[in-house]
């Protein structure tokens, strides 16, 4: 991802969850992939700070929702892991035999950017059977993330570069 397009992610993180640019929508085939705040650092702008602060809460098992052009999906959490903010298949992976999950990510520990919480859930309300093909294609090669998006830097890492 180039500069200018991380300058514009975080740009649109301050106005709440992004969905990552080049992945299918909910209601879509695919795997959607959505980023979220997880602390409210006082550095940062915007009121969605701490939108995903409950996030870490989330086990195998667990349900959440995903509101979208009227129609609330629901997945059922298959994936919990945590990876280096190089791990950047998670952008692009797509679960064998599930046809349409989405990928929910913040930073790990809340507050930081040294890691990545990945929770990935399944669809299973409605029924992804109707889901739609997308129509959006994994970039290529070269055009691929280095390094997976991340809160503003925090305090310390202002502070002492950490």
């Amino acid at each position: 991802m180039s500069d200018n397009a991380e300058k514009v992610l975080q740009e649109a993180l301050e106005q709440g969850v992004v969905q990552y640019p080049g992945t299918p929508s909910p209601g879509e085939l695919g795997n959607t992939v959505a980023f979220g705040h997880s602390s409210s650092n006082l550095f940062n702008r915007g009121a969605h700070k701490f939108v995903f602060v409950r996030l870490h809460q989330l086990e195998v098992g667990d349900t959440y929702a995903i509101n979208y052009n009227g129609v609330q999906y629901v997945y059922r959490v298959i994936i919990r892991e945590v990876v280096k903010p190089t791990q950047v298949d998670v952008l692009y992976r797509q679960p064998e035999g599930k046809p349409a999950v989405s990928t929910l990510i913040t930073c790990d520990p809340p507050g930081t950017a040294n890691y990545r919480l990945v929770i990935v859930g399944e669809q299973i309300s409605p029924s992804p059977t109707a889901n739609i093909a997308t129509t959006i294609e994994k970039p290529a090669e070269s055009e691929l993330a280095k390094e997976i998006p991340s809160n503003a830097p925090s305090l310390l890492s202002r502070l002492f570069g950490l």
